[in-house]
């Protein structure tokens, strides 16, 4: 083992400590000369160093130690000073305290207040970047980079500095994310037609993105279109039907057009009363009551018309004027209704009009909502109302509404927003072909509709399902086509 590994922990001896009769007389004297050599050299440095002055001049000036002992010493008299002590103080110590004095300390410390500290101002930070030297991957880091930097900003709360880094990202690279984001900043700064015009940019790069609709359907309502953020919200719902927040808005603006509904019907009509003299009645009163002295009557010219009349009262109220004067004029006083603007109603109509129940339980509801929809050209009402009904049930409900501007709003409808539900897509056009009077209405469409319909029928042909197959999309399409 010593040859192998001679420093093992199991080739240890161990060694007691070395004393004076381990040594030799001449080795411990040695030793001994040593110690006491070293403890007079230590000595007589220490007197040295006792002796002289590290600072000749600016002793005086030189702050003291850290950590001696006359510093301690100070702030420990400090301490003791300004404890507090546990035990109530006497009667007499009250007696002591100048209360004048004291208030003297508090106005002085108001009549001075403490220097405030304020930062300096940050400087101006530039709306855009210069990108003429820098390549795609560059313009997409830096960019990213800047959209990061509005996040924090806009999470931390300070949604003016977001707004210009959301900036610097598009002056980059433009992205319906950042346009989304700057939108979300100007809502919150209520800054509604700077978030209108970034939600249109988002809706023009993504048609479909739902984050957009929502916030301009927000914008929308703040401004007061009711109609316009409907419309967006009931397109979230379309593609998003759980979700809350679309809801909550949904509900809000159904509450607040109706109220405006109730007030303007509660308001009664407005009555414009004008008084004027009618000029055949005066002329007819002065000559039966201005008679000559001699008993005769004078000729009086009739008096003349009135060139302009500024309201035309009712025959009724002139006749009934006329004929409780019998004895001396009476002055018309002509009563006319002031009609409401009908720009107002219309307004009111359009925005009342799509709050109806979108889940009939019969054909004469159907109808009700079909037609309102169809007047007013809404799709998104008829997608929802048929997303809403069974397809078994579709023939029934419109067998008394099928002529053909209602059957082209129906294939418009389904072309354009069910489209993403292949399933119903079919299911619906299957049932539909079975309705009353659908050959004849077949018959009446123009080339836009049948464009509408080989458009769904090859959306259905290239989905892969179990719920149908190529063969039956083609044997329902020969019965449309």
């Amino acid at each position: 083992m010593e040859t192998l590994d001679p420093k093992n922990r199991f080739l240890w001896k161990e060694t007691p400590a070395a004393t004076a009769s381990c040594f030799s007389s001449e080795e411990w004297s040695d030793i001994t000369e040593e110690l006491q050599q070293w403890e007079t050299n230590i000595r007589m440095n220490e007197v040295k160093l006792n002796g002289s002055s590290t600072f000749c001049d600016d002793a005086d000036s030189v702050p003291a130690i850290r950590c001696t002992n006359t510093l301690q010493e100070s702030i420990r008299s400090e301490v003791k000073k300004h404890k507090m002590s546990s035990v109530p103080r006497a009667y007499r110590d009250w007696d002591r305290f100048d209360v004048e004095k004291e208030c003297a300390k508090i106005d002085e410390c108001d009549t001075n207040p403490p220097a405030v500290i304020t930062r300096p101002a940050p400087q101006d930070i530039k709306h855009s970047i210069t990108s003429t030297a820098l390549t795609d991957q560059e313009k997409d880091a830096l960019a990213c980079r800047e959209k990061d930097k509005g996040n924090k900003s806009f999470r931390s709360g300070d949604y003016k500095e977001a707004v210009i880094c959301y900036t610097r990202s598009l002056s980059l690279v433009p992205s319906a994310a950042a346009f989304n984001n700057r939108a979300q900043t100007h809502i919150r700064l209520q800054r509604w037609s700077a978030a209108l015009s970034d939600c249109q940019m988002v809706l023009q790069l993504e048609p479909d993105n739902v984050k957009a609709l929502l916030r301009r359907a927000t914008v929308h309502k703040h401004l007061g279109h009711l109609q316009e953020s409907h419309d967006d919200l009931r397109a979230v719902l379309l593609r998003e039907p759980h979700n809350i927040e679309a809801q909550k808005v949904l509900m809000e603006i159904t509450e607040t057009a109706a109220e405006s509904h109730q007030q303007k019907h509660r308001a009664g009509r407005n009555l414009f009363i004008q008084e004027f003299e009618d000029p055949e009645i005066m002329t007819n009163t002065h000559n039966t009551e201005s008679p000559n002295r001699d008993g005769s009557e004078n000729s009086v010219s009739p008096a003349p018309a009135p060139t302009t009349e500024l309201t035309r009262p009712s025959e009724h109220l002139l006749l009934e004027t006329r004929r409780r004067s019998p004895s001396g004029p009476r002055r018309s006083v002509p009563i006319s209704e002031v009609e409401d603007e009908e720009g107002d109603e219309d307004q009111d109509c359009a925005v009342n009009q799509p709050f109806v129940s979108l889940q009939p339980s019969n054909a004469f509801e159907f109808g009700q909502v079909l037609n309102a929809a169809c007047a007013h050209g809404d799709l998104l009402t008829c997608a929802e109302l048929l997303r809403n009904i069974p397809s078994e049930r579709l023939p029934q409900y419109i067998s008394t509404q099928l002529h053909g501007q209602t059957f082209s709003f129906i294939i418009k409808t389904l072309n354009k927003y069910l489209r993403s539900q292949p399933q119903l897509l079919y299911e619906h056009m299957k049932h539909l072909q079975t309705a009353h009077r659908f050959s004849m209405v077949l018959m009446l469409l123009d080339a836009e509709d049948r464009t509408q319909l080989m458009e769904i029928f090859q959306s259905l042909s290239v989905v892969q399902t179990q719920a149908f197959s190529p063969d039956d999309v083609k044997s329902l399409a020969n019965k449309y086509i």
